[in-house]
Parts: C-alpha cells; structure tokens; sequence
C-alpha cells in the first residue's frame, strides 16, 4: 500500500505493507490494518485518505496475476470533519468512478472507537453515485465505507470517510416541519426552481431539491471569501463574498450550470444586497452603502454611495427609498431616486445591534441581542417603533410569510414570530440548528435556512401553530364556534352551538342501548392548544344543548395562569373539528 503526497505535503510518501482483514462475516478487506515502518501505533485507516483539504493518492496492488486494478472509487459525501447528520433525516451517499469496472457497491455505516462496529446498509447499490440513507434516531461518532463489486461479484475498489460524522436529534416544536437538511455549514442560501444555492467557505454549492427531503448535491462553483450574502433576481444570481471584498454575478438560465459572467472589487467587507432592475445596493460594512450598475452583468461599475456612520450589514429598497441596517447604529434610510448622489432623509438608532432588514407593509429590524423589531416608516423622515419582541438568540435576518416573520437567531436557530398585534408580538414555533443561523430565505411556501455551523434546513413555511378553521362555522356538521371579546385580557366567552345531524339522529335512533364509552363518544370536548400545539386547557363532557357557553380566564389545566399570546380554541365532536384564534393580551 502505497501513501503518495499525504496532507499535501510532497515529500511525506510513505510505502508499507498492509493486511485486509475480515471484521464480521459482511465486510471483507474493505478496511486494512497498517503494519507500519512509522514509531505511532496506526488506527485503522480508510483507503484513499482526505486529510487537512488534501486527498492522498493510495495505491494497492492485489499480489496476483493480472497485476493492478485501473477501476477505483472516491466517497465525495459525507467527507468533512464532523459533519452533522439528522436524526430520521434522510442525506444522499455520494461517491465518483474511475474506469468501467465498478457495477455495483456494498455500502456500511461505522461507529465506535476507531470505527469499530459496523452496519450494513445494503448490498447491493448500482453504481449510480449516490445512495439515499435514512438516518437512524440514535447518537453516532461514525463514518461511511464504501465496496465497488463487478460484474462477477469480485471486489475491485474501496474507499470510506476519513473524517468522522455526528448524529444528532432535530429540536424544533411540533408545528414546524423540517423536510430537509444540507450538511455542512453555509452563510447563505436561495432557490431556483428545483437548484438551491448555498454559500459556504469558497464555494457556492448547487444542490438538486427535486427530492426536497433529500437534496443531491451537482456542482461546487470554487468563490473567494466568507461570511456574504446570496440574492437571486430573475436569471441573475449575485453573491457578495464578505471578506473577500467583491460582488459576483453568475446566469443562471440553466439553474444546474451557473455562468460567470462579471464582479466588482471593494475596499471593505461586500454584506447584503438587494437587486431592483438594474440597480445592486450593497452594504459594504465600513464604506456604507454602495449603488452598482449591473445592466451589463458582464461589467458592473459603482454609480453612487453613500459612507453611514457605523458599519452596514444589510440594505432593503422600498420604492425610491433605501434602509440600511448600520450595526450600532441602527438603521440609516437613504433617499436614493438618483442613484449617483444618495441624499440622507433620517436614523433610527435601535438598541442593539442592527444586523439585517426586511420590509413587507412595515420595516423589520434584525437587532443582534435586542431581537426583533418593527418599525412604521410609512413618512421615511420620523421612523415610529410599533412593535418589538426579544428573540432567545442573536437575530441576524428576517423574512415574512403572511402574517408570520422566520427570524434567523444565531444560536437559536430559526425563531417564527406572529405579527397579527403588533402590540403582542408571540413565538408560535422554532427550530435550534448546532451553530449560528445567519440566513433566511422564503419561496412559495418553503423557508430555507442557513446555518455557518451545520448547513442548509429547508423548511415548511405554513407554520400555524395548532392552526385556524378557515370557516368557523361548519353548516355541514351543524357547529358553530364563537370567540369572545377577542382579542381578551382578562376572560374570554366561548360560544358554540351544536346541532345533531341527519345522520347522528339515525345514528342514535338504530342504536339505543349504547355502552358509556360510546355515549361519551358523542359529547363534544373543547380544548385549548397554545400557537406551538400544546394542550393547555379541556373542558370535557358538555351537556348536549342547543347553545353552550364556557367562560376562560385564561389558565391552564392546573389553574396556572397562562401567558399572553396566541391560542386556538378547537371543538371536537366525534372524528369533527372546529377551530378557531383567540388572542391573549396583558
């Protein structure tokens, strides 16, 4: 076994025997023991190692007749150190061929010191490059081991992860559902159709969602810099590459094959951008806000800027209008009708650490440490605060859906917030990644999340809570559901009405002697749920009356007083259910 050019290093070639060895009847030779020339006791050793960026070039040599096999393969994921996989998430294996040879793979999963317990996964995997793994809910150090079998069953290559993955459970309330999950870490991300974009340290990385719970990664498009922002604008994808002080323009007429076309170089960190038209408006921390012609994405040039007084993270144009979130400084807003002289028309200094904006009716202000806030800018001279809630981490980004914000936290994920009373801002729902979540992005009903730490989540938007009959009266099942005064601050009148239909009249009529749990079966329950789908109050077994009236005072079902936000009231009479919000002030 021969080691040529290890850790990128050309003069560390090392030659030395090595023995495969069976472990379990299910994995024969995939792994060698080394018997080394070295003075370190060796581990077992993958075939093909990846180490500090740098692949190694192993080759091995069968002592037979027929001398060296030309075919090889190389596992491309999962390879990076500790690389967190979800639990009952589903990721795809990948790996590439070399030669003809290879028809078919026998694919393991490893955990324990020096990967010493072995799992089958299957057997019998085409050569396709890639094998689609549900995660199992259990605590993994592990890695992955590949076997490439031909045509006759003979084995011709191997090669497993030399880094270790971890397992790990998804933490998130009921209400929100996660149907994907892109490992590793990345600053940003955006979609295309079916290609999601995420860019991650010197790269921008182009998945295939069409198996959204599953995404395929197709292309890694090699970037300069870290810690920038995406924003995509009809086939044009911008990237501003953070520390490497540029902006980068790709086409993305084909969404699988990005086209370069042109960038522009700054004196300072290029952050978030907003492209209208022809125009890209981008935060570039120190020098403030910069006003970019991209008519000719081929050849973009400055028009205009304008240096604000801290450091800007990001900008949202609204109409003539450009709002920038100033760090320290809060947010500056900037007339901008002619791009090449900026003319300021006021600040708001909020009292964190203004880091992202976003504006949909109202302006949300990102404020690190300080949370989430909304501000009426509706006369851009004099910005009035209306609203404002203390989200758990460090909000970094925000974007609405409906009357819901996804509010991206740092270390406390993705925070949902319901903005229907701006006076009473509440969390309905929330997902904790493993690092810092630093982006946001919504299309359609999806929400797709970046974390620096562990990836890309991809998310189902229409979180809502225990959620809202559309119709609260049911003229089919003969209910009707009333909440009030609503919203309430100290008691709240619930009112419904119950009529027996056609067919539970039958129903009852057929069958007079029925057992006490199938009477019981037909009273209606009410219960109420907080905006997470929590049960915290029922009123069982309900005199079946033409009208009923329950009063709440707003407890749970301990008597424990219950905090100010969004409830639903459900009422249930047997397999149907009537819902509706009932808002909670102080």
């Amino acid at each position: 076994w021969s080691v040529l050019y290890y850790q990128g290093d050309p003069s560390f070639n090392h030659t030395t025997c090595a023995v495969g060895y069976d472990y379990g009847p299910s994995l024969p030779d995939t792994f060698i023991i080394v018997h080394n020339t070295w003075t370190i006791d060796e581990p077992w050793w993958p075939l093909w190692t990846y180490a500090n960026g740098y692949q190694s070039y192993d080759y091995v040599t069968k002592v037979i007749p027929g001398g060296g096999i030309p075919d090889n393969l190389f596992i491309t994921f999962p390879t990076d150190s500790g690389i967190i996989l979800l639990y009952n998430m589903k990721y795809k294996i990948t790996w590439q061929t070399v030669g003809t040879g290879i028809n078919h793979l026998s694919i393991w999963y490893a955990s324990g010191y020096d990967s010493s317990t072995w799992t089958l996964l299957s057997s019998n995997v085409p050569n396709t490059g890639f094998y689609t793994w549900t995660v199992p809910p259990e605590s993994l150090y592990g890695r992955i081991n590949l076997a490439g079998w031909d045509n006759a069953d003979s084995l011709v290559a191997t090669d497993g992860s030399f880094y270790r993955f971890i397992t790990k459970p998804v933490i998130k309330s009921p209400n929100v559902h996660l149907l994907g999950h892109i490992p590793p870490g990345a600053y940003d991300g955006v979609n295309s159709g079916n290609c999601f974009y995420l860019y991650r340290d010197s790269s921008l990385s182009i998945y295939d969602i069409t198996d959204i719970t599953a995404p395929l990664l197709i292309k890694k498009i090699k970037v300069a810099g870290r810690d920038g922002r995406l924003f995509r604008n009809g086939s044009y994808l911008y990237l501003s590459t953070g520390y490497d002080h540029s902006l980068q323009i790709f086409e993305i007429t084909d969404p699988q094959n990005p086209v370069f076309c042109g960038s522009l170089n700054f004196s300072s960190q290029a952050r978030g951008l907003y492209v209208s038209d022809t125009l890209c408006y981008l935060a570039n921390s120190t020098q403030g806000l910069r006003i970019i012609s991209v008519a000719n994405p081929s050849s973009p040039y400055e028009l205009g800027s304008y240096n604000t007084p801290g450091i800007s993270y990001d900008v949202v144009i609204v109409d003539t209008i450009a709002i920038v979130a100033d760090g320290n400084n809060g947010i500056v807003i900037l007339n901008v009708k002619t791009p090449s002289s900026p003319a300021l028309i006021s600040t708001y200094n909020t009292p964190g650490n203004a880091f992202g904006v976003d504006y949909n009716g109202y302006l949300y202000v990102s404020d690190g440490s300080s949370g989430l806030g909304i501000i009426d800018i509706t006369d851009p001279a004099n910005p009035v605060s209306v609203g404002w809630y203390d989200t758990p981490g460090l909000a970094y980004r925000s974007r609405c859906f409906g009357e819901n914000l996804f509010v991206a936290d740092g270390d406390a994920g993705v925070r949902i917030l319901n903005c229907a009373d701006l006076g009473n801002i509440c969390e309905i729902g929330y997902l904790d990644s493993y690092g810092s979540a630093q982006g946001i992005f919504i299309n359609d009903t999806l929400a797709f999340l970046a974390d620096n730490g562990d990836g890309g989540y991809i998310i189902d938007a229409r979180v809502m809570g225990i959620g809202e009959t559309r119709r609260p009266e049911d003229k089919e099942t003969g209910r009707i559901l009333e909440v009030y005064p609503n919203p309430f601050t100290d008691k709240v009148t619930i009112k419904f009405e119950i009529r027996n239909t056609k067919s539970e009249t039958n129903s009852k009529s057929q069958i007079p002697n029925k057992n006490l749990a199938t009477c019981y079966s037909l009273l209606p329950i009410l219960r109420i749920y907080d905006a997470t789908g929590r049960l915290v109050k029922q009123f069982n077994h309900l005199t079946i009356q033409p009208f009923n009236q329950i009063i709440w005072s707003g407890d749970d079902n301990f008597g424990r007083e219950l905090p100010p936000g969004i409830y639903f009231v459900s009422l249930k009479k047997k397999n149907h259910t009537v819902t509706k919000k009932a808002v909670y002030l102080k």
